[in-house]
């Protein structure tokens, strides 16, 4: 996948309420490096193309090329399938729209 210039790997699913894109993921093994909290997106792991399944990650390229509109968010996921939304967890949307920059 290629999003404004960034290639990456990721998994994306469709639904009644539209198309939606993993930005992100918690691996079940991921400690963050030197704390116990991430205070910034650039703390994570970046997007790769060689990312497996299941490893932590988060896009770092431009959010706005993604033209997303609301977020998703899968807690306490169980199973083998926790990057799909056919995943056993608990999904919380967000209550309005995501702002989103422009791409020039």
């Amino acid at each position: 996948l290629t999003t404004a210039g960034t290639v990456w790997r990721t998994q994306c699913s469709m639904r009644d309420d539209g198309g939606w894109t993993l930005i992100a993921m918690i691996g079940r093994t991921f400690v963050p490096p030197g704390s116990t909290a991430i205070s910034s997106y650039t703390d994570w792991p970046p997007e790769s193309t060689s990312r497996n399944v299941g490893e932590t990650f988060m896009f770092q390229g431009l959010l706005g090329a993604l033209n997303a509109t609301r977020v998703i968010e899968g807690v306490a996921c169980r199973g083998t399938q926790r990057e799909s939304l056919d995943a056993d967890c608990r999904f919380v949307t967000t209550p309005h729209s995501v702002p989103t920059p422009s791409v020039d």
